[in-house]
This record gives C-alpha cells, structure tokens and sequence, in this order.
C-alpha cells in the first residue's frame, strides 16, 4: 500500500470518528419530565375525545442547597399543561410553552383519570405513545386517582418533588404493608395484548401527602374500568395473587378478643382442574406465616390452645376475605383480575382455545367457574409478653 493512499485512509477514518450526532440536543436544551397525568377534558368533540396532559418538569437550580444547608428558595419543578387529542402533539405544543424540548427518558409516573380510564378504549389509546416511544421505559409505574392532575399539584412536606414522593410511596405501601405493588406500563402491555383483566392502584390527595384508595379494576375484554377494590380486597388479590408475600395484617376474632395479625411470609397455590371446560373448577390454597401485634385481651399465649385457636381463627378470616373478593370479581366485575386465564393458557393450553373467547363474555365461564380456597395460618412470634394487664378474676 503506498503511503499517499494509507494517508488517505488515515484521514477518512479520522473523519468518520469525529463526525457527531446529527440529532444531537445539548442538555440545557432538554425539559427533564418526571411525571405526567393524564384527565378526560370537557370539551370532547364528536370525532375524538379531548384531553389533558400535565408534565411535571424538574428545576435542577431549586433541588440544589446553599453552603449553609438550607433551601435554594426556589421551586424543583414545575407542571404544565396542555390540551388536545393526541399526545404527541400536546408534548411540541409544551415545547413552545417551556422553551426547552420535553425529555421523557427519566419518565417515572404516569397518573390516569378515572373518567379516562373508564372511557371504553380510551385508556388503551393513549398508552400507544407510551408503548411506542423509544424515549419511554417500561419501567414507569402507572396509578389512577379521580383527578390525575391533583396529584401532581402536592406539596409534599418532606420531599421537594411530587413525583419523588408518590414513587417512594409505592415502593415502601408495598415492602412495609404489602397493599398493592406498582403497576407498570411494561406489564400493562402485556395484559392489553392478551385481553385479561387486571388491578391499578388508586389513589386519592390530602393537603402535602397521599392516601391509597384501593384498586380501579379495568375490564381486558370491556377495555374500561369496571370498578374498584378497597384496601381490604387489595390484600386479599395479593394473597392470591403474590408469589411470596410480604407485610400487611389481619384483624379478626378469637373468643371475642381481637387479634391483629402481622404477616411476615404468604404463599399460595393454584390448581386447575379442566376436565369439564364449561365447570371449571380452581383450588387456591394460601399458607400465612406471621407473628401477633396485638391482642385486644386477657388470653395466655404461651398456652398451646389459644395458639392453635388463633391460628385457626387466622386461616377463617383468609377464607372469608379471600372469598369474598373472588365472589365480587365473579358476579359484579366479571374480570378475572387473579390470573387464572394466564394459568389456563400455560397449563391446559387445548382446553383454554376452546373457552378463551367466553372467558369474561359470551358463556362467561370465568363467572361460572367453582373456586375453592384454603387458608392456613402459622403463628411464629407472640410478643415479648405473655400478658399486659392481670384477669379481673385472678
């Protein structure tokens, strides 16, 4: 190779390194979104429903502190909105508003209205953009409150940016009392692309923080919301539901006394019995493992009945919340927000082919199926004491 045309390869190499992106954004430029909401607007049209996006942009100068330790003085955000039919084209109409080019890769939460959300295929149309967008992860957890926008206008006490503030909630609702976990847009699109049914949790504004509501239940076949599930119901899907569960309590009765049960480790077991695919029959055994918080009482624990008598009191009250959250997902929901169809289609995959389209519609054999569920409940801690106060009798 002679050494005009090395040179020659040389400087075409050298090009090619120090050629930059054509689509590059300096960072300055970038409007850094952590949290958007989305509400139905009032001003729908006969051809397309309206909405309404809000953006809440970080202020990077108001998380910072003063070298004496104390607040900037300035906001670390800030919401915007827009209105319009397509998402897409209310992020460039936000761009005009901000100066700045919304950025999404740092995308945490998104909040949807229950009027949207119980608009029938609404929901699923504005979740596209989320899907599709390669700025979007699908990490980004998703709750619904009445008034998605409220959510971001909070003022948290402890916390400079709302969107900060409902993750960190989340995360600890679900580690410390095992309400409901996060819901994100990644498993979301997986329940859309199977038509099952499934749970998101709600939530609702007090004055600097937020409060769970329970679960807006949304209909895989309906393609809406259906209806809700308290906190109570929320624990019994997750004993459902939860491969290894963790925290949450049960309050219940043991010879009048009142016991409050603190879980440490759950676990269930469904089986599927398919042999007649219009009478399906589903057995759920649940196995609680936890300790006694509080006894509302004068009775010995260290006695082996009242034990044995406080477990099997536990293992009742499963049944009878567990129970009745199925029987209201049976006859007033009609969704099968437990997983059962995701079961049927692993394991008895001939049989699910056959009913699949008359699951949650048509014969409606989820409605009709016979669900059977066990309870069993293991006390391993009673306390430090035996007692708090002596009997009367004594």
């Amino acid at each position: 190779m002679s050494k005009r045309l090395f040179d020659f390869l040389l400087c075409l190499l050298l090009l090619v390194l120090l050629t930059g992106c054509w689509d590059n954004i300096s960072i300055e430029e970038r409007g850094f979104v952590v949290g958007s909401a989305l509400d139905k607007s009032d001003e729908a049209t006969d051809e397309q429903d309206q909405l309404i996006l809000t953006n809440q942009f970080v202020i990077p100068s108001g998380i910072s502190t003063n070298a004496m330790g104390g607040d900037s003085g300035s906001s670390a955000f800030v919401n915007l909105s827009a209105t319009g039919d397509s998402i897409f084209a209310m992020d460039a109409d936000m761009a005009s508003l901000t100066s700045k080019i919304p950025f999404f890769e740092h995308l945490q939460l998104l909040v949807v209205s229950e009027d949207l959300i119980g608009t029938p295929n609404l929901f699923t149309n504005t979740l596209d953009v989320f899907i599709r967008d390669k700025q979007m992860r699908r990490g980004v957890n998703i709750i619904v409150a009445k008034d998605a926008k409220s959510i971001l206008d909070i003022q948290p006490e402890n916390e400079k940016i709302p969107t900060v503030y409902i993750e960190d909630l989340l995360e600890n609702s679900l580690e410390k009392a095992s309400l409901f976990k996060p819901v994100s847009v990644g498993e979301i699109h997986e329940y859309l692309l199977t038509n099952s049914s499934f749970a998101i949790p709600k939530i609702k504004p007090l004055e600097h923080e937020v409060e769970y509501e329970g679960a807006v239940v949304y209909h895989g076949v309906e393609h809406k919301a259906v209806g809700s599930l308290d906190k109570v119901e929320m624990t019994a899907l997750n004993l459902i539901t939860t491969k290894d569960m963790h925290g949450g309590t049960l309050e219940f009765h043991y010879e009048e006394d009142l016991i409050t049960f603190r879980i440490y480790n759950a676990k269930s077991k469904i089986k599927i019995d398919d042999q007649d695919p219009e009478n399906i029959k589903i057995d759920i055994n649940i196995g609680v493992e936890g300790g006694i918080a509080e006894v509302f009482g004068n009775k010995s624990l260290h006695e082996g009945k009242n034990i044995k008598g406080i477990e099997k009191a536990a293992a009742k009250k499963i049944e009878e919340l567990v129970n009745d959250t199925v029987e209201k997902a049976q006859k007033e929901l009609n969704a099968d927000i437990f997983g059962f169809d995701d079961k049927m289609r692993q394991r008895h995959f001939q049989t699910w082919e056959k009913i699949k389209d008359n699951w949650e519609q048509g014969e409606n054999y989820f409605a009709e199926s016979d669900i059977q569920v066990t309870g069993k409940a293991r006390v391993r801690t009673a306390g430090a004491t035996d007692k708090t106060h002596k009997d009367k009798k004594e």
